[in-house]
């Protein structure tokens, strides 16, 4: 088993930055998020060009990381919700229809990107109707509640 770092937990920093940063601190892989907010991943870079893949690949191995996992979450969470409002700025449509077939969509692609880096580990939330009950999330809550 090897310990790793969500890099999305330091999206303001370039990947570069994270990736010495987590390494001098002894870990060995990374979860990199795959949304679209995302600094540190291009999804659909990953799925049309291999010189991404191979770019970001020497990256990590410049750094003795390994790719543990690529994470979706806020895709994820659109397959089951919420479809309200909080959830709007993650997904091209407000349709809670369209919400949802976008989730499916971005996680279908992000299991594709994960198989061509060669990654066995996708991650992503499953959505809840009931968030607010138990934690402010999504962010956007907080102004509703």
């Amino acid at each position: 088993m090897k310990l790793g770092v969500a890099t999305f937990l330091y999206n303001d920093k370039p990947l570069e930055e994270v990736c010495q940063y987590v390494s001098s601190l002894g870990y060995e892989a990374v979860e990199l998020g795959a949304w679209r907010s995302s600094n540190h991943f291009d999804l659909e870079a990953c799925l049309k060009d291999k010189d991404y893949r191979r770019r970001l690949t020497e990256l990590l191995r410049r750094h003795q990381l390994q790719l543990s996992a690529l994470n979706n979450a806020l895709a994820g969470q659109l397959v089951l919700g919420p479809h309200g409002p909080a959830t709007d700025s993650w997904a091209p449509s407000k349709g809670p229809e369209e919400k949802i077939l976008f989730g499916i969509e971005e996680m279908k692609k992000t299991a594709q990107a994960a198989d061509a880096l060669g990654v066995r580990v996708v991650a992503g939330f499953v959505g809840s109707h009931v968030w607010e009950k138990w934690y402010i999330f999504p962010p956007a809550y907080e102004q509703e509640y």
